[in-house]
């Protein structure tokens, strides 16, 4: 059982060549560690402690949960059904898009190709292309066209 695996971190110093490490941790507490390296880092120089000042990381929101223009009031636990009453979207599809995009679904929905999204079903789901026929029965995630359309400018993605 992977969760019962210690994830702690440790952040060292090489004395010699004043390279700072981090090692351990796990990947939803990135975050803690790179404040400890900072820390760290700013503790053994007083010209960086004067130049750091206060850490702004409590106060910045991550990725996907700040305002947009779509979403101006940031993340909050409806947003999916909002996502999928303004777009017309079927829910399993907008819960996907905004637990992988958070307050950006909105803008990944805009990388759909004009003229691509078919009637709705039964008057109440647009149909948004999905990356192959049955994507959400196969894989169970809902992958859309406009997720990779996406990726390529936003999050550099390659072939």
């Amino acid at each position: 059982d992977q969760s019962s695996v210690s994830r702690d971190h440790v952040v060292s110093h090489h004395p010699s060549n004043g390279i700072t490490f981090v090692s351990g941790g796990k990947w939803t507490t990135w975050r803690e560690m790179a404040e400890d390296a900072i820390e760290q880092v700013v503790s053994r120089s007083e010209e960086f402690a004067k130049k750091a000042g206060p850490s702004a990381s409590l106060t910045t929101p991550l990725i996907g949960t700040g305002r947009t223009e779509f979403f101006p009031e940031g993340w909050h636990e409806n947003l999916a059904v909002r996502l999928s009453q303004e777009y017309d979207l079927a829910y399993d599809v907008a819960q996907h898009l905004v637990r992988n995009y958070g307050t950006r679904a909105a803008e990944v929905l805009s990388f759909a190709e004009a003229g691509s999204v078919k009637g709705s079903r039964s008057g109440l789901y647009k149909h948004y292309p999905r990356l192959y026929e049955g994507a959400a029965a196969t894989t169970g995630y809902p992958y859309l066209e406009a997720e990779v359309r996406y990726a390529m400018p936003r999050e550099y993605a390659v072939s």
